[in-house]
């Protein structure tokens, strides 16, 4: 199991734990996880699926070029 499977679990156990306690302020506060963030994920699950809460990969920095004509 990948760390990004480990992200996308925990983050369908917040709707799911949010479902079962019938309070998402609570479940958020219980996972560590701000409810505005909650209900940005709601609207994007809603919209494009549960594949939208699997981690996106995130570009690599820019490494300088190193200027070595001298």
């Amino acid at each position: 199991m990948t760390n990004d499977d480990v992200i996308y679990r925990s983050r369908l156990r917040l709707f799911a734990l949010a479902k079962e306690m019938g309070s998402v302020r609570s479940a958020c506060r219980l996972l560590g996880i701000h409810h505005s963030t909650y209900y940005r994920w709601q609207r994007q699950l809603v919209r494009f699926g549960p594949e939208l809460l699997r981690p996106r990969e995130r570009r690599c920095g820019r490494s300088r070029k190193v200027n070595t004509s001298d």
